[in-house]
């Protein structure tokens, strides 16, 4: 997945400007857009998660996502993630709503929280920088940026976490 220049520019600014702050920056080849988050799973399930994610994708097109704000999970006062969030087109509802519809029937429990797409920065450890770092989220929701991606493949992946970061491994690469 490739940002645009701009919002490239704005995380690059945003981490000189929250230097101060401890802040584990995800770096940009591992961006990603998580459609269930599965956690610890044993090898013999993984056919399971082939054969419902399959079945979900073929009724699927292509679509497009276009960015929308840059915002962060948390409280103003304690943020603990940055993030770029993303439309949600109905291609896109319809492919995550039937996705947990299978996730329920093969036994899997879907997030409660409401699916909000979204492109993960960094995790905030620390901050010391609280002013600056809001400052900056509305600098750079006032910018008008353009930037979409299409959507033509969905990837079940394995997370190997390691003490630089974690690790990404595709275990499946599904055309829509």
């Amino acid at each position: 997945m490739k940002l645009s220049d701009d919002l490239l520019n704005f995380r690059s600014g945003l981490m000189e400007a929250t230097r101060n702050s401890h802040i584990t920056w995800v770096h940009p080849d591992k961006f990603h857009i998580t459609l269930h988050f599965f956690g610890d799973v044993e090898e013999s399930v993984l056919p399971i998660i082939y054969a419902f994610h399959s079945k979900v994708v073929s009724a699927c097109k292509p679509f497009t996502l276009k960015y929308e704000r840059t915002g962060y999970f948390g409280s103003k006062k304690q943020p603990q993630i940055i993030w770029y969030g993303y439309s949600c087109p109905e291609e896109f509802q319809l492919l995550h709503a039937t996705l947990v519809k299978e996730l329920k029937a093969a036994g899997f429990r879907p997030e409660e929280r409401k699916f909000h797409p979204h492109i993960t920065l960094g995790r905030i450890k620390g901050m010391h920088d609280i002013g600056i770092f809001n400052e900056y989220i509305e600098k750079i929701n006032r910018e008008r940026i353009s930037h979409h991606f299409e959507v033509n493949s969905i990837q079940v992946i394995k997370s190997i976490l390691k003490p630089q970061g974690p690790e990404y491994q595709v275990l499946y690469d599904l055309k829509l």
